[in-house]
Formats: C-alpha cells, structure tokens, sequence
C-alpha cells in the first residue's frame, strides 16, 4: 500500500496515477462527498437543503470554502475521516484478496492535518476538535497502515498558483485558501503527521 500525501494543489493525483500505471497497482482517489449525498438513481439530497433546518443541512468542501464557519463543519471534517477510513479498508480488501497493491490519494492517517488546521483557524470548536480526535484513537488502530507514504513537499506560491490555474470556483472564490492557511497545513503534516507516520512505515 502506497499513498501520495500533500497540500492542496500538489500534484497528488497525476503522480498517483502515474505510480498505479507504471507498477500495475490499483488507484484510490479522494473520496467525494457524493458518496454520501447522490443515492443510486442520481438523486442529490443536498438540493433539499433549503426544506431542512440549518443544523441538519449539508456541508462538504465546496460549502466549506464558501462559508468556513457554516454550523456543520466540524461534521463535514469527520464525515471525510469515515470516508478516508471506508476506502482505506476497500483498498486493503482488494489487497489482500487479489495480491495487487494499491497507491491512494492521502488517507485516514492524515485527515487529522485537516481537521487540527481548521480548529486553530476556529473553523472547529474545541468541543468537536476533541470528539474528532476521540473517534480517531478508537478507530484507527484497527487498520494495516500504509507501507510507503510519499509526500509532495510543494511551497504556497506555487501551490495558490496552480489553484488559480486550475480555475475551480470554489476554490478561486474562497477566503479559506490564503496563504497562511496553506502554510498551516504543510506545518501540521511536516511536524505531526510524517513524524508520526515515519517510526513505522517508508517515507
């Protein structure tokens, strides 16, 4: 198991690609809130959201960077740490029955990253900072951790400038990705994550 690990911006997904390609291994992408939103006909249970209260409305990525203090975020960060951990057991899975390796795109290991940038940017409260990082220690001992992590060590400039070249709205438009915010992000990775990540695995 291989994952490609870095900030916003960095490169993860074509050097993924590129690793699954080259050794025959089996790809993992981000996963996407639509796992969670869109049932198996296409329905979009966020286009309801307008019907329900504020405290039971969606939030994912796009709805985050438009408004970073929107009520349920905190549930979003945790809700990407399920997903992150969902996939993780899918790739293991595949592993294990097939005996092809697979290379994903970040992990569960370090949705923390996120989560711990979010809450000193006051996105989190202390409250759910704490309870996320209360499930976390109960859930994640329970996987095989990765074997190899490989990190895209990519400054802010240039991160911002391949942000603004790839044009996504939600991105372009949001007050979330400055410049600080992006260097948290890379601190937070390179003092807690890969110090952690790296007493056991390749990195």
């Amino acid at each position: 198991m291989i994952v490609v690990e870095g900030n916003i911006g960095s490169g993860k997904s074509a050097l993924a690609k590129t690793i699954a390609d080259e050794f025959e291994l089996k790809h993992f992408g981000e996963p996407s809130f639509d796992q969670l939103y869109v049932d198996d006909c296409g329905f979009d249970y966020r286009t309801i959201d307008h019907l329900l209260p504020p405290a039971c409305r969606s939030c994912d990525i796009k709805k985050f960077y438009e408004d970073p203090h929107n009520i349920n975020v905190a549930s979003m960060q945790l809700q990407m740490y399920e997903l992150r951990f969902e996939r993780h057991v899918d790739a293991l899975v595949h592993m294990l029955n097939t005996g092809q390796g697979v290379v994903l795109e970040r992990s569960c290991y370090s949705d923390f990253v996120f989560a711990d940038t979010m809450h000193k940017f006051g996105y989190i409260s202390d409250i759910a900072w704490k309870m996320y990082h209360k499930c976390r220690y109960y859930t994640l001992h329970q996987l095989l951790k990765p074997h190899l992590v490989i990190y895209l060590d990519t400054p802010s400039d240039i991160l911002l400038q391949r942000i603004r070249e790839r044009n996504r709205p939600e991105e372009v438009n949001s007050k979330v990705l400055t410049k600080a915010y992006l260097d948290e992000i890379e601190s937070v990775y390179k003092h807690n994550y890969l110090r952690s990540i790296r007493k056991k695995q390749s990195c």
